[in-house]
Parts: structure tokens; C-alpha cells; sequence
């Protein structure tokens, strides 16, 4: 009777000592992404995979933070477009199709066909607070390719042509 005594006593005790999140949950980091990925799923894109790659707790002057590294792929509709810098800079990506293939500063917009899958890499970073994990709901984008895909391609076979599928970022 004394063993089941103490026993009982250290599960009541462990399980009192570990309550709450010890870290963020794949899905509040899908969260954060679907929340700040609006102008994708607004316009007809469909998230067809989200998955962790990787994470790291670390705390600077007390502050505890966990970055979530994480693979996305999005199913494109049509009226998307790759847009390639121009001489002013801002950067290259997906975006909406202006219905235009070039602008008066350089930039190229070469029209996605319906179905391509849209594969960004990224991080998300969370700090805890008294009210648990927070994000500031922008996750970082390292990469962000695209794969124009034969009707059956998966997720996996878009990340491994980008080389996303390795954990160096």
C-alpha cells in the first residue's frame, strides 16, 4: 500500500509541475500562417500541405522564444503570376496578375497556369507570455518557389524540385 501511496503522490506531483504548453502547437503555427496568409487563400488558393521542419527554444535576458521552421504548399487558381524584380528592387514572388507581362521599371510578370503549387519555407517565431505562446503573426519567408505541376504532383515532389525538403535555411 505505501509503493501505491507514493506513486500516486509523484504522478499527482509530475502531472501538477508540467501543465500548460511547453511549446507552441503545430496548429497555432498553422494558424498564424493561414491568418497571415490571406491574400493567397482569399483569391482561391487552397493550402495543401503545412508541416515543421524544425524548431529551437532559446531565451535572451529571461524572455523565452521558439522558432517553428515550417514547409507550405498552396494550390494555385488562375490569375497568379511570378513576378521577377525590375531595376527598382522589391523583391520576387507570387502574386496576383496585373494582366500585363512587363512594367515601365523592368518587372516581369510571367502568368502561373491554374493548378501550379505555390511552396514557401519559412519560420515562425513565438515568445511565451502570461497568456501562453504568442506570435507576432508574421512568419518570416525565407524561400517561396513554385512548381508547375502535372495534374498528380504532391507536395513532397514540389519541395524536393525546390530543394526545400533539407533543413538547411
Amino acid at each position: 500500500m505505501k509503493q501505491f501511496v507514493c506513486g500516486f503522490m509523484f504522478i499527482i506531483l509530475f502531472g501538477a509541475t508540467s501543465c500548460g504548453p511547453t511549446i507552441p502547437s503545430d496548429f497555432q503555427a498553422r494558424k498564424v500562417l493561414e491568418d497571415s496568409s490571406a491574400f493567397f487563400t482569399q483569391a482561391g488558393a487552397q493550402i495543401i500541405d503545412f508541416r515543421k521542419m524544425n524548431a529551437v527554444s532559446r531565451e535572451v535576458n529571461g524572455q523565452k522564444f521558439y522558432e517553428y521552421d515550417f514547409l507550405v504548399a498552396f494550390k494555385l487558381p488562375d490569375g497568379f503570376a511570378w513576378k521577377s524584380a525590375g531595376w527598382t528592387g522589391g523583391g520576387s514572388g507570387i502574386v496576383k496578375y496585373p494582366g500585363y507581362d512587363n512594367d515601365m521599371f523592368g518587372t516581369k510578370y510571367a502568368k502561373l497556369p491554374k493548378g501550379n503549387i505555390a511552396a514557401e519555407r519559412g519560420k515562425i517565431t513565438f515568445s511565451l507570455t502570461e497568456k501562453g505562446w504568442i506570435s507576432n503573426d508574421i512568419p518570416n519567408i525565407v524561400q517561396i518557389g513554385n512548381c508547375s505541376p502535372p495534374d498528380n504532383i504532391s507536395p513532397e515532389t514540389c519541395y524536393a524540385a525546390l530543394k526545400y525538403n533539407n533543413l538547411n535555411f
